[in-house]
């Protein structure tokens, strides 16, 4: 077999397998911040709040991951590698200690405590990592498709708002 190089052709050649796929995919991931809305009642039951306390959580995850984009916008484009890793490790903590703070408030009925590390660990820091996951893979696509930025960072977006359609029912 010959050496695979872009010239030759080939899977590893291509890039909309080697780049679009993998940002839609991950997108696909991070965009399931849209399915707070189905466990908001039961995490509110449980830990002992409202849904309506609950659903600020959401609300902060949005607003931090504009927030992140925006003024982490020049990591992402000096380092794309560190940004993937703040990103990776964001993304990461906020959805482990939002699991142990739901876990804690149903030990705590009605604790604030279990209430702010929520707001802090899904709004804040899950936030900040939803922020910088948004932007990396798009600006790679911007990178290695100049002829055809938008479609490729068209359909990497495409897969934020996917999320909630592919992951609710599965969920």
């Amino acid at each position: 077999m010959g050496k695979n190089t872009e010239k030759t052709g080939g899977w590893r050649a291509n890039k909309w397998v080697r780049a679009a796929i993998p940002a839609l995919l991950l997108h696909c991931s991070i965009g399931t911040v849209y399915c707070w809305s189905i466990f908001s009642q039961e995490i509110a039951d449980y830990i002992g709040f409202s849904k309506g306390a609950t659903e600020w959580a959401f609300s902060f995850a949005i607003f931090f991951l504009g927030m992140s984009a925006a003024f982490l916008g020049n990591v992402v484009e000096k380092d794309i590698h560190k940004s993937s890793l703040i990103a990776t490790i964001c993304f990461s903590l906020g959805m482990a200690g939002t699991g142990f703070f739901i876990y804690y408030g149903g030990l705590h009925k009605g604790s604030a405590l279990a209430l702010i590390g929520i707001y802090i660990c899904y709004g804040f820091i899950m936030g900040i990592g939803l922020g910088t996951g948004y932007l990396s893979p798009v600006k790679t696509l911007m990178l290695w498709f100049e002829d055809r930025k938008g479609l490729a960072t068209g359909l990497a977006v495409a897969g934020f708002g996917a999320a909630k359609a592919i992951a609710s029912p599965i969920m």
